[in-house]
């Protein structure tokens, strides 16, 4: 085909085949990259597009969305990437509000998503259960520590109100609690297991009052107290703090032994009952003869006023083969046969002794020495060896007869209105007031109860503080 032309025509032709071949290249290639743009374009304007979306939210739902100092729908949009406002500001208003929130296609539809959820969950409810007074300071804890607790884990505002807010009603309080049932229901649970604990506390007390008889009928003490290395085996609460207990031996209101109330009362009681099975056994007396007996030795004793065995201490020999011995967990003193003696076995020593020995704070007798009188007082009011609870304080130490002893204050709250027993001693004439400045309580005064490891102090400060986490 080419043999007719000429040769610049064939020159021609060589020229423009070529160049004709790479225009169409380019033409395709632009073809390409404009099907490759129209292909990949409507991606590109979903990224960079936003989207508004309205909400009507009803007045009494506008709560829960923004949510106490704006925590929920702050979280809202700190967790979607979405702009979310109300777009109306009457706030006097019984109108329902307008939500805009604004975004990416994806961040506002999730965002929207969160807001319907929140408004179709139940509306918050108010609630109020009735608590005992005697267990606020273990529901409210130190500091409110407790309380905070519940709130969190139930997700629900509790609050309890204050001894003032119900005066006609001194035995419960009013808690108010405000959430959803669920919520509510999660915060019942945990305020009930709370007021179980501490009734079971409160039953514990009581059968360990119940289960011992008076220990004596005549009042007993004398010389020979443990010595300080023993007392320090029991754990004293600290300076100024209330604590339960009983008072188990008297000789005077300046020298008598308290035993206090904790978990280790049960403890005890326990192991009375086993020392007087083991020792009513003959075999087990047998084995348990001593080789020899001396002054301070710790051996297994009966009591004269019971069928019972206890741990003593050996103070000294009498005549008539009869030896003095001093209850190391109670306080009083007994002459013994020495042949009822036998050596403890070892597991009964491993419970510290339990008598405290003690003075009472802030009294003194008229002359150098109480009288009949006086002690006989004492004795009545702070139901010695009747295994009834007295809250006690300790206020300090003072010397006696060579001795260093602790100073408690005494209240009995068994009666109508609390009984300062150091007040009630002076107020009957027995008694001379050595408080520098009176600190006292009078008789009556704030109704207190006697708790294992109670601490009246702390709790109203507890009670205080509890209000400022009622979560708004």
């Amino acid at each position: 085909m080419l043999q007719g032309l000429s040769r610049w025509q064939k020159v021609a032709v060589a020229v423009t085949v070529p160049a004709s071949i790479g225009l169409l290249y380019l033409l395709l290639r632009d073809g390409e990259e404009d099907y490759d743009h129209y292909e990949r374009s409507p991606k590109n304007f979903v990224i960079k597009e936003e989207i508004s979306v309205e909400i009507v939210v009803p007045r009494d739902k506008v709560g829960a969305v923004i949510g106490k100092g704006g925590c929920v729908i702050n979280k809202v949009r700190e967790e979607t990437g979405a702009k979310l406002n109300f777009q109306d500001h009457e706030k006097e208003s019984d109108a329902p509000r307008v939500l805009k929130i604004t975004g990416k296609p994806s961040s506002a539809m999730e965002a929207e998503q969160r807001i319907q959820q929140l408004l179709s969950a139940p509306a918050p409810k108010t609630v109020e259960m009735l608590i005992p007074t005697k267990t606020v300071g273990r529901i409210v804890g130190k500091g409110g520590a407790n309380i905070r607790s519940i709130c969190r884990g139930s997700g629900a505002r509790v609050r309890i109100a204050r001894a003032e807010e119900t005066p006609t009603d001194q035995n419960s309080r009013v808690c108010t609690i405000r959430g959803t049932p669920e919520d509510i229901a999660r915060a019942k649970a945990m305020i009930e297991e709370e007021i179980a604990i501490e009734e079971e506390k409160s039953q514990r007390l009581t059968n360990a009052a119940g289960s011992r008889m008076r220990r004596s009928p005549e009042k007993k003490g004398g010389a020979g107290p443990l010595s300080l290395p023993q007392l320090e085996q029991v754990r004293f609460p600290s300076h100024g703090d209330y604590f339960t207990v009983f008072v188990s031996a008297v000789e005077h209101p300046s020298h008598f032994w308290m035993q206090i109330v904790s978990g280790k009362g049960p403890e005890l009681d326990l192991m009375v009952e086993d020392m007087t099975e083991f020792y009513s056994q003959v075999r087990n007396k047998e084995s348990y003869l001593p080789e020899s007996l001396c002054t301070g030795d710790i051996v297994a004793a009966p009591f004269e006023h019971d069928s019972a065995w206890y741990r003593a201490k050996i103070v000294g020999f009498l005549d008539d083969n009869q030896v003095d011995m001093y209850f190391v967990d109670y306080g009083d003193y007994e002459s013994v046969a020495k042949d009822s003696l036998f050596k403890l076995r070892s597991d009964f020593l491993s419970l510290p002794f339990q008598a405290i020995e003690c003075s009472l704070a802030g009294v003194e007798p008229f002359d150098m020495n109480w009288k009949e009188e006086a002690i006989d007082a004492f004795d009545d009011l702070t139901h010695c060896a009747q295994w009834q609870p007295l809250m006690a304080r300790m206020m300090g130490y003072k010397s006696l007869e060579k001795k260093t002893l602790p100073c408690v204050d005494l209240i009995d709250t068994l009666s109508e209105e609390d009984i300062n027993v150091a007040a009630e001693l002076i107020k009957q004439g027995f008694a001379r007031d050595t408080t520098v400045s009176s600190a006292r309580k009078a008789t009556g005064d704030n109704k207190m109860k006697p708790e294992d490891d109670a601490r009246p102090i702390q709790r109203e400060t507890a009670e205080k503080q509890q209000d400022d986490h009622f979560e708004g």
